[in-house]
């Protein structure tokens, strides 16, 4: 077995290093003289941020974690050490960013971990970024920094835990914005702060447990939000304040609990999707503000009563799903009034129980 494979080491040109480690600074880690190339790759692999190993012809080689001006010159061999969830280090001076300035559209898919400050500043004319499945854990200050005509964002299937409060700041006209399945737990209330053209969020598949007071104070605009696959084990009044909001999932979560309030103001809300969760009851209040539902899905929960003005609110609707719950039981009258309903699907024992048909001959009513 070669040094290089036994280590993991391969060997890259002056020009590529811009594309695997950080090229705004120097530093050295260290070097050894007069040594054999096993020395010198063991000794670096002991070394936890030793990412580039430099040989030269007289027989030293040097360790680097970034470099600033790598030596062009024949004279000197590069390799570069893949560690254990580390990828490529993109920035300003890398080649794939060097070399696409003029473009509209930029994606990489290459065991990118970290995007270095400033380094798309010069591509004035990006319209979609996709940096999805990647490996990249963190957002920092000034990532997009210059990309005031950015529409598209991913960042989606990413490692991402932190994303710094003015990340998202120069995003002036984003439309859509993809960070579903990450590992993010916690969002500053004043990330998105400015981003009041977005229409589209993804926020499925992450591990929230809350959602921070006034975290979508400023998506005035938004239409579409996903927040799927979470960890929230209530609804609370922060969602209110999506005044445009068309569409929200909430499905796979803990919610146990509807907070009075949630729902205030949001009356173009069209589909809400509650199925997957831990809800036992919906009251009266429970959806107050749903003017314009027509589509609601409360499927495998653990529902036992729906209280018969639940959708007094909501006569608008046209879908309901509320199989797979622990209702036996349902008075007629919670579907009085609901003249635009078409389809009702329920569980077996609910279906049997009442000849729901005969009080609402327009409605389909099955069991599943």
């Amino acid at each position: 077995m070669s040094y290089t494979k036994m280590f993991g080491f391969y060997e890259i040109s002056p020009i590529q290093i811009g594309n695997y480690v950080g090229v705004e600074s120097t530093i050295l880690l260290g070097s050894l003289n007069g040594k054999s190339k096993l020395e010198c790759f063991k000794t670096c692999s002991l070394k936890p941020d030793c990412l580039l190993l430099q040989f030269d012809t007289s027989k030293s080689c040097s360790f680097y974690k970034s470099i600033q001006s790598p030596n062009q010159s024949n004279s000197y061999t590069y390799f570069y050490r893949k560690t254990k969830n580390k990828g490529i280090i993109l920035n300003y001076n890398s080649q794939v960013v060097q070399g696409s300035k003029e473009k509209s559209s930029f994606g990489i898919w290459n065991n990118v971990f970290h995007i270095q400050p400033f380094t798309f500043k010069d591509h004035l004319n990006l319209t979609t970024l996709d940096f999805k499945q990647n490996i990249i854990t963190k957002i920092d200050e000034n990532t997009f920094y210059n990309l005031s005509k950015l529409i598209i964002l991913d960042l989606a299937l990413n490692k991402i835990q932190a994303i710094n409060n003015k990340a998202f700041e120069p995003l002036i006209k984003v439309e859509i914005l993809y960070l579903y399945s990450n590992s993010l737990e916690y969002l500053n209330p004043n990330v998105f702060n400015g981003l009041r053209n977005l229409k589209y969020l993804s926020l499925g598949l992450n591990k929230f447990r809350s959602i921070e007071k006034g975290l979508f104070n400023d998506l005035k605009n938004l239409q579409i939000l996903h927040f799927y696959v979470n960890f929230l084990d209530k609804i609370t009044s922060e969602f209110s304040s999506l005044t445009n909001l068309e569409f929200l999932n909430l499905e796979f979560n803990q919610i146990a609990v509807i907070e009075e309030g949630s729902f205030w103001n949001m009356s173009k809300l069209i589909r809400l999707n509650l199925n997957n969760n831990k809800l036992k009851t919906i009251n009266m209040s429970s959806f107050e503000g749903l003017d314009s539902l027509t589509q609601l899905n409360l499927s495998y929960n653990l529902l036992i009563s729906i209280d018969s003005n639940a959708f007094k609110c909501s006569i608008n609707l046209r879908e309901l799903y509320i199989q797979s719950n622990a209702i036996n039981y349902l008075n007629e009258s919670v579907f009085f009034g609901l003249n635009n309903l078409s389809i009702v699907t329920m569980g077996k024992s609910l279906f049997d129980s009442k000849n729901f048909s005969a009080f609402y001959p327009n409605t389909n009513f099955t069991k599943f």
